[in-house]
């Protein structure tokens, strides 16, 4: 029974892993305005569904799906306060 359960704890990891760098591929790539917020809002549009395109491979892997839902809100975030220091002249 333990064997078992380490060998899903093994795939989920594996699994997080590769979820974790076609993630990156795509936040590497992703290219907005930070002083025009209609450029925000399209790069935010543009990697939350690329979030869940990528999550819904690993549908049986509740631990990427809360990963997903972080990183998009971190990602949200970030590009907004990118957009208020470009605002302020930060």
């Amino acid at each position: 029974m333990e064997v078992k359960n380490l060998d899903t704890i093994k795939k989920k990891i594996a699994q997080l892993a590769a979820f974790s760098g076609e993630i990156k591929k795509d936040l590497d790539e992703v290219k907005f305005d930070p002083s025009d917020m209609n450029s925000i809002e399209a790069a935010l549009q543009e990697m939350e569904d690329a979030i869940d395109k990528k999550t819904a491979v690993y549908d049986q892997n509740i631990w990427i799906h809360n990963v997903a839902v972080q990183l998009k809100e971190e990602i949200r975030k970030t590009l907004l306060e990118r957009e208020i220091e470009t605002r302020i002249g930060g």
